[in-house]
């Protein structure tokens, strides 16, 4: 039978009424400890109730959740510019990733994460840009 290989664990993390985080913790072949991270579109893309996990979100909800944060955005825009107004959103994200990295999955390596949630960002910017909607 296959089972889970010595040097691969796995770290569940539930954060209430939010979401579950799933990290995978592996062993180099030096027995370095590394981590690898979820991509953040690596979800279902509605919600099934025969295969939800409590706290997670499906597609639809992770944009509904997002649309929530832009709706403020947009009502502070009426007082501030749209320039301030991203590079606090940005700054709130990065602040809020460094919580999430030190103090609920403990990283190990700052520059992975670091390089890990960049990409994610540069991909969903990418995809922004590509969308005739925006």
């Amino acid at each position: 039978s296959i089972g889970e290989a010595p040097w691969l664990r796995h770290l569940v993390i539930c954060l209430p009424g939010w979401f579950v985080l799933v990290w995978t913790h592996r062993l180099d072949r030096h027995g370095d400890a590394g981590m690898t991270y979820p991509n953040w579109h690596q979800r279902p893309e509605s919600f099934d109730p025969e295969t939800a996990v409590p706290g997670r979100l499906d597609g639809e909800s992770f944009v509904r959740v997002a649309d929530q944060f832009i709706s403020l955005a947009n009502q502070r825009n009426r007082k501030i510019d749209a320039t301030e107004l991203q590079m606090v959103m940005l700054f709130a994200a990065a602040r809020y990733a460094a919580h999430v990295g030190k103090n609920v999955i403990e990283i190990s390596d700052q520059e992975e994460f670091i390089k890990h949630m960049t990409a994610q960002y540069a991909d969903m910017l990418r995809g922004h840009f590509a969308d005739p909607n925006v």
